[in-house]
């Protein structure tokens, strides 16, 4: 079934009386979640019919599932979220006599019971619909029981309410969900793509301008199209305002790729493979260099390039720094405060704790970290980023500085895994756009900050402590490190800068044979004093000219000497 043909699909089925169940399945981002928002938007005015969304997402039993459920369904009875913890699972969400009808039920019984009321009872009943999104998710990052779940379901049945389960049954493995579906669901539907009209809807006049390359990337995903037609709106107003002119077809083709790239990481595997290629050429310059482009790999400045890369590839030229201005637009409305781009199914975020109690707040924050901690499940930067800042920010009380350190730790221990291995420097960059009153946030990130830099240190002292038991076989590895510091905005270490000067800056024998590897590094220790140490350039210089009295019988000491003092500390 297309997707298009899903809302009329559900009207058939809410005015059907025998099927009860209803099992949507399809892939994420086809539009399930969108098409059902629409046909809840269509019957909103239908007062016989009484529909509920939920998000399975995130929730952590059954019980608190129902009461989650009674809350919409009551929501005349409930005045806080403390009173959720007094509804227990025995109570039914609704009966047939005075749904939600303003009519006292209760009053009803003791007439019916005093025989004062007879079959002269005449309440019209009314369809009640709840509709259960993120059903794989439950399965595979919650803690919610599946025989349970399905058992539910059963259960809304038996008391007259219909049921919809919107699912990517790609994504389930769960033997229970195979064995008894076809036992728990009346109809089971597949979504295998969505229609054009989908997608001319959201970019309107727009659509005309989205040719082959741009619906090649968007690949039937709905949610893809979604945030490139709001993306686009909001890249016109930043070229407005910078009075930078770019064609609509250009232009909506790097929208396009700026958010591909953001969600699949698509370009930036292909421009990695490329480079995995340009490494083993013979020429080394060639080969180090694309070495050192591929260490960028994870990181916005790779991914940046892969688009453009891709948008050259098509003959879409833009500057590089329109280009990045652009990328950083797309990762900020994101991130921020524009909730028009975010959608249901989000693995990790959901910034929903604020709506918690603090008993609640607490297991919700352990649940996640469960997750957060199963090396199994790759999850994307900016949705861990936003999950931890709600935790910061409403839920101050619970971050002790053990526990607030413990979570740092969680991060720097991410950063080690190749998925997010720029996680630490993720959070750092969205330090900017945080509001001054937030101080655990501030707190937070100042000990990430520091944190970060003294594991870099010892990042950096490690593998100098390597470069120097392996000098023989030396091939740029202190090009490497200057540009690690520089790319990281790291001075030398104190102590990584005490071992260079203790040690006579690790200047080998420069009076016998020596091989082409070692006076390479003889030039890049020259070199990196200079760049990094510029306070014992002159430290430097004196040692090696003391080194011509070493042997003064070697013609060859002292010109090596002097070349090293020329031509690497003090060049023309």
């Amino acid at each position: 079934m297309k997707i298009s043909e899903l809302n009329n699909y559900l009207t058939e089925y809410v005015a059907d009386e025998d099927i009860k169940s209803l099992l949507i399945d399809g892939k994420w981002g086809i539009g399930k979640t969108y098409t059902i928002t629409q046909f809840l938007k269509s019957i909103s005015a239908n007062k016989e019919i009484k529909a509920h969304y939920c998000s399975l997402f995130g929730c952590p039993d059954i019980n608190t599932l129902h009461q989650q459920l009674y809350a919409k369904f009551h929501p005349h009875k409930i005045r806080g979220l403390k009173a959720l913890s007094y509804v227990p699972l025995a109570v039914n969400l609704t009966t047939t006599l005075g749904f939600e009808t303003g009519i006292d039920t209760s009053k009803i019984a003791e007439d019916i019971e005093s025989n004062r009321i007879y079959k002269s009872i005449n309440i019209k009943e009314k369809t009640c619909l709840v509709i259960f999104d993120d059903l794989e998710r439950t399965i595979n990052y919650s803690t919610i029981n599946m025989e349970e779940l399905l058992g539910y379901f059963n259960r809304l049945r038996s008391e007259n309410i219909k049921i919809i389960v919107l699912c990517n049954e790609e994504e389930i493995h769960d033997e229970i969900f195979n064995k008894f579906k076809e036992k728990v669901f009346d109809r089971s539907i597949n979504i295998e793509q969505c229609d054009d009209s989908v997608i001319e809807k959201f970019f309107g006049d727009n659509y005309k301008y989205l040719k082959n390359n741009s619906l090649e990337l968007i690949e039937d995903n709905l949610r893809t199209a979604y945030k490139i037609s709001i993306f686009l709106n909001e890249a016109n107003k930043f070229l407005k305002e910078n009075k930078v002119k770019i064609d609509t077809e250009d232009l909506i083709f790097v929208c396009t790729n700026i958010v591909s790239e953001f969600f699949t990481q698509t370009l930036s595997q292909k421009y990695k493979a490329d480079l995995d290629e340009r490494a083993k050429s013979e020429d080394n310059f060639t080969a180090f260099y694309t070495r050192l482009e591929l260490e960028k790999q994870g990181s916005d400045e790779f991914r940046v390039e892969a688009i453009s890369r891709n948008l050259a590839n098509h003959s879409v030229f833009v500057d590089n720094t329109i280009l990045n201005s652009l990328y950083r637009l797309f990762v900020y409305l994101d991130k921020s405060s524009v909730n028009k781009v975010k959608t249901k199914e989000n693995i990790f975020y959901e910034n929903k704790i604020f709506y918690l109690s603090d008993e609640n707040k607490v297991k919700y924050i352990d649940n996640k970290i469960k997750v957060l901690d199963n090396s199994n499940i790759h999850i994307p930067d900016n949705e861990i980023i936003g999950e931890i800042e709600s935790w910061l920010k409403y839920c101050t009380w619970y971050f002790t500085d053990d526990i607030l350190n413990n979570l740092v730790t969680r991060i720097l221990q991410l950063s080690e895994t190749k998925v997010n291995k720029n996680i630490a420097n993720a959070f750092i960059n969205h330090e900017h756009i945080l509001d001054k009153k937030d101080v655990l946030l501030r707190k937070f990130f100042e000990l990430l900050k520091a944190k970060t830099k003294q594991k870099l240190e010892i990042w950096c002292i490690n593998y100098f402590k390597t470069i120097i038991d392996n000098l023989n076989n030396y091939s740029g590895q202190l090009s490497q490190l200057l540009h690690f510091l520089n790319q990281n905005n790291l001075d030398i270490p104190n102590e990584l800068v005490d071992i260079i000067v203790k040690n006579n800056f690790f200047i080998p024998d420069l009076s016998g044979d020596i091989n082409i590897n070692l006076w390479d590094f003889c030039h890049s220790i020259c070199y990196f004093v200079v760049n990094k140490m510029p306070k014992h350039k002159e430290v430097l210089s004196n040692y090696l000219l003391s080194l011509k009295n070493y042997n003064k019988n070697s013609k060859c000491l002292s010109e090596r000497i002097q070349s090293l003092i020329d031509n690497a500390i003090y060049p023309v």
